[in-house]
């Protein structure tokens, strides 16, 4: 006979918990989990925001050929309201030329490159004075002391021409993002 132990003295289960070893473990998954989902974030962002950028000029360059085609295909002018004679300070324009290209983009967003945002957050009707506006961009159009020397290249002899008119070469730059300072 056998005789075995059965039915009321069932051994006891234990509570089975976690060890730190896998909680850490799970810890260190989601850290990277994380990280990497940021860097997709990150990357999207900046995307958008160049997307943005070119929308904008796109928005710029159409409200300068507007212009044109009211004014004899005239472009804007691109000067400063500065008494120097031959001043190119090209990310400035006159009260005139910002109330024109005002008109024709119909908003002040499309004269500010996205990642110039911070700057005119707290002064969009940004002036600096003895010059004029302050642009998102680099208005290359209009300027009335062109060719100017490629400076990042002298030894080539190569000029940057500002295009006058609308029948003007179309390879001409018209616009130009401007490099923002990160302090």
């Amino acid at each position: 006979m056998n005789n075995s132990v059965s039915g009321s003295a069932t051994a006891a289960k234990p509570d089975r918990a976690f060890t730190l070893i896998e909680l850490l473990t799970v810890v260190a998954m989601i850290a990277i989990l994380a990280s990497l989902s940021m860097v997709g974030l990150a990357g999207t962002r900046e995307r958008m925001q160049r997307f943005t950028c070119r929308n904008h000029i796109r928005q710029f360059v159409l409200a300068t050929h507007l212009y044109g085609q009211d004014n004899n295909d005239r472009l804007p002018s691109g000067g400063s309201e500065s008494r120097r004679p031959g001043d190119e300070h090209i990310p400035t324009v006159s009260t005139n030329t910002r109330a024109q290209l005002l008109f024709y983009s119909g908003s002040l967003k499309v004269l500010y490159c996205p990642n110039w945002s911070l700057h005119f957050k707290d002064r969009p009707n940004w002036r600096f004075p003895t010059y004029g506006y302050v642009l998102g961009y680099n208005y290359l159009g209009g300027r009335g002391s062109t060719p100017w020397h490629d400076e990042t290249d002298p030894s080539r002899g190569s000029k940057w021409i500002s295009p006058q008119t609308l029948q003007d070469d179309a390879s001409l730059v018209l616009a130009g993002c401007r490099p923002v300072s990160r302090h």
